[in-house]
């Protein structure tokens, strides 16, 4: 599997442009971005890989990023994020790990595949909090899954939506969804409501005709016993 993500990783050529998204991006208006169209056969290789080892994930967006030797990223936040990111790194390096928080307070994680000893090639991570790359030497490129917020979401075109869909994105559900969900839990709920009530409509008919037999049943002894 992680072979099969660096062949897909491969055809993306890094070395000319080092960073590029696909699925959603907000850089020229909210859309699918324009390499996704470029590069749908790695992409949908690339989404593959997440699904097998995050199913039931929404993620909207996906970073690829080649470092030259020696890169340090700047310590930020991706404060548009929703969700955790999940990152893997690939290639011949060393350093490069992932830092998370700030001073002393600060930890390093090695987001290499299964470098962690927890059977999980990739890592999440809280996107909103403090973290940069470490320095590394050698080839380094990192795959990050991620998801915009809402409100940049609600930029998204019905028509890039379903293109995104059909490439395998699985995308955090639209406002409409969500409203057509509600509105069938309410419907269910409404509906559970009617079945109770009548119910409990023929539970006290119930009552009433048992009651009913029971003096039918009390005058019928009264009668024998005079």
């Amino acid at each position: 599997d992680v072979a099969a993500l660096r062949r897909a990783v491969a055809t993306l050529d890094l070395n000319r442009v080092p960073t590029k998204y696909f699925g959603v991006t907000k850089i020229t208006g909210v859309k699918a971005s324009d390499a996704t169209r470029t590069h749908e056969d790695a992409v949908r290789e690339i989404l593959r890989f997440f699904r097998k080892y995050r199913p039931g994930y929404f993620i909207s967006s996906i970073l690829t990023r080649k470092y030259r030797p020696g890169d340090d990223g700047k310590c930020h936040t991706d404060d548009g994020n929703a969700g955790p990111n999940s990152i893997i790194a690939l290639g011949n390096f060393t350093g490069g790990e992932l830092e998370l928080g700030i001073g002393p307070a600060a930890k390093s994680v090695d987001v290499r595949a299964f470098a962690r000893g927890d059977g999980d090639p990739l890592f999440d991570f809280d996107a909103t909090l403090p973290h940069r790359k470490l320095p590394s030497d050698g080839s380094r490129i990192a795959v990050v899954y991620y998801s915009h917020g809402p409100i940049t979401m609600r930029g998204l075109s019905s028509r890039d939506r379903a293109y995104l869909v059909g490439l395998g994105f699985p995308l955090p559900p639209s406002e409409a969804e969500v409203e057509a969900y509600d509105e069938s839990i309410e419907r269910e709920h409404l509906d559970g409501d009617r079945t109770d009530t009548e119910a409990a409509e023929i539970e006290r008919a119930a009552e009433a005709l048992m009651a009913e037999a029971k003096a039918k049943y009390a005058e019928a002894a009264a009668k024998r016993a005079a």
